[in-house]
């Protein structure tokens, strides 16, 4: 028995039963994923089974993020289908963010058009997937047929679709969205905080597509600071000074929030 499993059992023993229930090695797996501890995770997934416990769809979510090589994670996702996991969408979409960072985009691929309800997170997870390959024309085209699909796109996903795309085709995304009469004020601004996001990381709008964006203005006044400040953070004086040319404004700080002053 490896040291994980050592330290498993005595968590078990430490809250009263022998050998530990499905919940407690969900909890103590889901602890590892966290940690980055994948093969800890891994042995005391398979230490659960050892002890006659059967793997929950919770286990296979937690699980399936230690899972960085592709024939363990083929294994993996095969036992899960094996034990009809398949249809829970929060198994597929754990699946396909596996396969993604496994570098098997087909896997990813296939995971995602076998889902039967598609949520949110399942659209992030294989626009993400194309991000990571930098296959931007695949991820603007998924972030289309979401919106068609009626599943209103999140901070994730811009920021997935602006690591992703090419800066021509990412300042035409961004005017069209902003010429949207239905776009409300709110997703603006998440919006424009993912491109001052990849601006103060990178640097690498020119002042030419500052000058085609400069009619940004109509906008929330006050961004929560849980918003901004991981954003700006880090680089605070490119961030800061890049929301003035592109759009006019500068932010204050002030209290809890980052106001943008026009």
């Amino acid at each position: 028995m490896g040291v994980c499993a050592t330290d498993a059992y005595g968590v078990f023993e430490e809250v009263g039963c022998e050998v530990g229930n499905e919940i407690t090695y969900n909890a103590i797996i889901a602890g590892l994923v966290n940690m980055e501890k994948d093969e800890d995770a891994l042995s005391l997934f398979i230490d659960m089974q050892t002890v006659g416990l059967r793997p929950t769809a919770l286990t296979f979510v937690s699980v399936m993020g230690a899972c960085l090589f592709s024939k363990i994670a083929s294994q993996v996702h095969g036992q899960a289908i094996k034990m009809s996991f398949e249809e829970y969408t929060s198994v597929g979409n754990a699946a396909i963010s596996m396969y993604s960072n496994c570098g098997e985009l087909d896997a990813a691929r296939l995971v995602f058009r076998r889902l039967k309800e598609k949520h949110i997170v399942s659209w992030n997870a294989i626009i993400a997937s194309y991000a990571q390959e930098y296959l931007e024309k695949d991820a603007i085209l998924a972030y289309l047929q979401m919106q068609r699909e009626g599943i209103e796109p999140g901070e994730f996903t811009f920021g997935s679709l602006l690591a992703s795309s090419e800066l021509v085709e990412v300042v035409e995304m961004i005017q069209a969205i902003f010429q949207e009469k239905d776009v409300d004020s709110l997703r603006k601004v998440v919006l424009l905080a993912g491109i001052i996001w990849l601006s103060a990381s990178c640097d690498l709008f020119s002042w030419m597509m500052c000058e085609r964006l400069k009619g940004i203005r109509h906008m929330e006044k006050v961004v929560k600071k849980r918003l901004w400040y991981p954003l700006v953070s880090g680089s605070v004086y490119t961030g800061v000074d890049f929301c003035k040319k592109l759009c006019g404004v500068s932010l204050v700080r002030s209290g809890e929030s980052m106001e943008i002053a026009l």
